[in-house]
């Protein structure tokens, strides 16, 4: 329930500012790639987050809980209550590890007529693929596998970070 609500939040305040910057590294990446490729850029691009949303609610929240943790536990080995302290070392590590995990699967998604593109948190491509590696797909309501090169890419689909958008790109390939 709550992090529902932290993600809407987050999403109303970040969704601005994560296209705009979205936009403006993916048409420096496509000028670049336009001119590497020397066919030019051809048509308009479609840009949308994966699992974006979701993992800035959960850096935020695991954030603030990783260090409440960390305080109770400062808290009880000073006042030497330590017979649970290894309870709330265990819960701290796993939403560490939790955090680091949906943290690598942020992702952004570049889409136009003739290919796919993934781009990580920070901006840097992942990979790139002619648009037909979507049809060999396997598309899920939770997510849609894309098999490339021996490798999978994965977009995951969430009502509260990305279907609509997900919905969007399916109907430009004219996939669902």
């Amino acid at each position: 329930m709550m992090n529902n609500i932290m993600q809407k939040i987050i999403q109303k305040v970040t969704q601005g500012a994560v296209t705009a910057a979205v936009d403006k590294a993916i048409v420096k990446r496509a000028r670049k790639v336009a001119q590497e490729d020397g066919r030019g850029w051809n048509g308009n691009f479609q840009s949308m987050v994966s699992g974006y949303y979701t993992g800035l609610s959960l850096q935020y929240l695991g954030t603030v809980l990783v260090v409440i943790l960390v305080v109770s536990m400062a808290g009880m080995w000073f006042t030497g209550d330590r017979e649970d302290l290894w309870v709330f070392f265990t819960i701290t590590v796993l939403f560490v590890i939790i955090m680091v995990i949906v943290k690598r699967r942020m992702r952004v998604i570049v889409y136009w007529a003739g290919g796919i593109m993934f781009l990580d948190r920070k901006g840097n491509e992942i990979i790139q693929m002619p648009s037909q590696a979507l049809y060999q797909a396997v598309i899920r309501p939770s997510k849609i596998i894309i098999p490339w090169e021996g490798k999978k890419y994965i977009i995951y689909r969430n009502i509260q970070d990305n279907e609509q958008d997900v919905k969007k790109m399916l109907a430009f390939y004219r996939l669902e």
